[in-house]
Order: structure tokens, then C-alpha cells, then sequence
């Protein structure tokens, strides 16, 4: 459920083609807690 609406999105024609050049983290909140 968490990366669903992100693979809906970038599968959409209509939705991803006002999108270029971007990408976007899908990980549960994974990096909340990345410390460099």
C-alpha cells in the first residue's frame, strides 16, 4: 500500500507526463531515520 499510489501515478499517462526529470523516495519512511 505504501508505494501504490506512487507506481499508479508514474504508470499513468495523463498523470506522468507533466513530470520530467524527477524522481521520488518510496520507502515507508525508511529515511526518516538515515543520518548521514
Amino acid at each position: 500500500e505504501d508505494v501504490a499510489g506512487a507506481v499508479v501515478y508514474f504508470a499513468s499517462d495523463e498523470l506522468s507526463g507533466y513530470v520530467t526529470g524527477q524522481w521520488m523516495l518510496v520507502d515507508g519512511g525508511g529515511s526518516i531515520y538515515y543520518q548521514e
